[in-house]
């Protein structure tokens, strides 16, 4: 799913936004190449698709990524960091800068794309846990079905096109 309101913007806790931004996750197709262009070019947010494209884990009904947040500001949270994790390098679609990274303070974000779509909410979270649970630094609350990721324009990103097969996630 595919927001493309208000890219590269993070909307504050408050804002009247988040109503229309939520119900605005629009189900798109792309290759790892377009998703990364998507989401580091362009600035768009994203989330597993929704029904009407309304962003609440009542309404999951598939995702083919999931994504951990290095948000701790430290060089291992930046995407050099990330590219040192031989797991991330290996398994990883892309790597991105978040929204609120800052040159002195790295904010990094890791995309796996998966092999086939996850349909099942419960399996969603086991999977996004066992990533979690993985790399103990990335940021516990991106477990939820309807987790969403805003975008940057322009971001630095690199874009590793690894695909995470299930097999592999299961272990």
């Amino acid at each position: 799913g595919v927001c493309r309101l208000y890219p590269g913007e993070k909307l504050p806790d408050g804002d009247p936004r988040w109503g229309q931004h939520t119900h605005s996750f629009v189900k798109e197709t792309h290759t790892i190449d377009s998703l990364a262009r998507a989401i580091a070019v362009d600035g768009y947010s994203i989330s597993a698709v929704m029904k009407n494209d309304h962003r609440t884990g009542d309404s999951f009904i598939s995702a083919q990524h999931l994504g951990l947040d290095y948000d701790d500001e430290t060089p291992e949270s930046s995407i050099e960091g990330l590219l040192e994790n031989d797991f991330i390098s290996d398994c990883a679609a892309i790597l991105h800068e978040t929204a609120s990274s800052t040159p002195d303070k790295s904010r990094s974000r890791a995309v796996f794309v998966l092999d086939s779509p996850i349909t099942d909410p419960k399996e969603y979270r086991l999977a996004a846990e066992a990533l979690i649970w993985k790399f103990g630094t990335a940021d516990e609350r991106c477990k939820d079905e309807a987790r969403m990721s805003f975008g940057r324009k322009n971001a630095r990103h690199v874009v590793l096109g690894n695909v995470l097969y299930q097999d592999v996630l299961q272990d």
